[in-house]
């Protein structure tokens, strides 16, 4: 039998639709959980992905606390992730024409000691602003420890600070002021609470029903237990924690919440194409592989382009990214923050998930198994039957551009028009439930 070889790198996602996640992608991405929770002194790691018009698939690993697992249902802090939920808030209010990205402090906030009034929002947005980062002073992050049940006002945070590190616009540095400034700029804008504000514009419209806005409203659901340096704190109360760090770190939520919240926004056009572009017009950060732009970072990583943001609140840390090239979503949550760094585990979910989900098919026309198409030459009408547990049928052209599909055929045998099909040679690809592949080489030759 002769074999004929095309190398094509084929999306499973652009024939299988909205199945079922097949078991073997479960495995594989549960195994890389397992072995960074073994091979690390950390207690758990709960991890979900929104893989591309295919599913979401989660899973966790390790403990919550002693003699108890720790697993997919159970709410984390998600720290600095928050910066993105309070970046769109932003964007969306340009895009309702509320505020512009170039509006200075001084036309939505009083003047505030070492805040120079001149800064623009989308300094802040995107850490060029200069202002001193408050959990760098020395009473953080005893101050919310010692007195967890204190509610913090953003005028007490920016009594924090001290002097401005640079001159607005000249350089570049993390702080978390940056976004206490923004999520107040938010509330003068609209009249409306921060956590108010989040819930209605994000949360709800995109059924975010487990997220939370920490410090601000009860936490409804089983919390994964929070550690630092060998420490249980999940009795300490968090409204301390949550109201400190508000619009800079406050949301609780679990990966799959957060998986599906990068897909809305980087897929599924959460902001109109303005707003992303403005969100992603990076600068260089001082790390070498990263970029800055507005509540969110671009990764450079082996030859791989992601879009994320960390984060670290007391006893949890979190990684979340988007595959620029596969399309793919990522959220990482580890109930630890002193041994603690989810972001390899997203980068080698997301190596993986794009791995599984392409394919370099070697075209091979079996002789032994069950599926038949016939006649091979054709004419007009081509016939596929004898398969099961089918999910979909594809048909490409010798570049790799698809022709035509069927997604979970009914019958026992599908009949298909091929009399528009230009004479050549075509390839088809069945999928079955098993997330397996038949490969077959058909060519046509119409004569007209």
């Amino acid at each position: 039998m002769k074999k004929i070889r095309l190398t094509l790198l084929l999306a499973l996602s652009s024939f299988i639709g909205q199945a079922q996640v097949p078991e073997h992608f479960k495995d594989s991405l549960q195994n890389i959980l397992n072995s960074f929770q073994s091979a690390n002194t950390i207690p758990g790691i709960s991890a979900a992905v929104q893989i591309n018009n295919i599913g979401l698939w989660q899973g966790a690993t390790g403990e919550s606390h002693v003699g108890i697992p720790l697993d997919t249902t159970m709410l984390l802090g998600i720290g600095s992730n928050t910066k993105l939920f309070t970046s769109v808030l932003c964007l969306k209010l340009v895009e309702q024409n509320i505020l512009t990205l170039e509006d200075s402090l001084h036309e939505w906030l009083p003047n505030y000691n070492y805040v120079d009034s001149n800064i623009t929002i989308r300094q802040l947005l995107q850490h060029q602003s200069g202002v001193d980062d408050y959990t760098n002073t020395s009473s953080f992050p005893n101050n919310v420890l010692s007195s967890p049940n204190t509610i913090w006002t953003p005028q007490d945070i920016l009594n924090e600070i001290g002097p401005s590190n640079f001159q607005a616009g000249t350089s570049i540095a993390y702080s978390n002021t940056n976004y206490i400034l923004a999520g107040m700029i938010l509330e003068a804008a609209t009249g409306t609470t921060y956590n108010i504000l989040v819930k209605d514009s994000i949360f709800t419209p995109l059924g975010l029903n487990q997220a939370f806005v920490e410090g601000f409203e009860p936490v409804q659901g089983v919390a994964a237990h929070p550690w630092w340096n060998g420490t249980d704190y999940f009795s300490t109360p968090r409204t301390a924690i949550g109201t400190l760090s508000w619009s800079a770190g406050c949301i609780v939520s679990k990966p799959s919440e957060m998986a599906r919240w990068y897909d809305a926004l980087f897929n599924s056009n959460f902001l109109n194409s303005q707003s992303i572009a403005e969100m992603t017009n990076f600068i260089n950060w001082p790390e070498e592989t990263t970029e800055v732009g507005l509540g969110v970072f671009k990764i450079n990583h082996n030859s791989k382009v992601y879009w994320g943001h960390n984060g670290r609140t007391l006893g949890y840390s979190s990684y979340f990214i988007f595959d620029t090239d596969c399309n793919h979503s990522i959220a990482v949550i580890m109930n630890d923050i002193t041994f603690a760094n989810p972001e390899p585990i997203a980068k080698a979910l997301a190596e993986k998930i794009c791995e599984l989900t392409s394919t370099t098919l070697d075209i091979i026309d079996y002789p032994n198994d069950n599926i038949r198409i016939y006649p091979n030459p054709n004419s007009e009408y081509i016939t596929i039957d004898g398969y099961s547990n089918l999910l979909s049928i594809s048909i490409y052209d010798v570049t790799g551009k698809i022709i035509n599909r069927f997604d979970e055929p009914n019958n026992e045998s599908v009949s298909i028009n091929t009399s528009e099909f230009l004479d050549g040679t075509y390839f088809i690809s069945i999928l079955t439930n098993t997330g397996i592949t038949t490969k077959k080489i058909i060519t046509l030759h119409n004569k007209k």
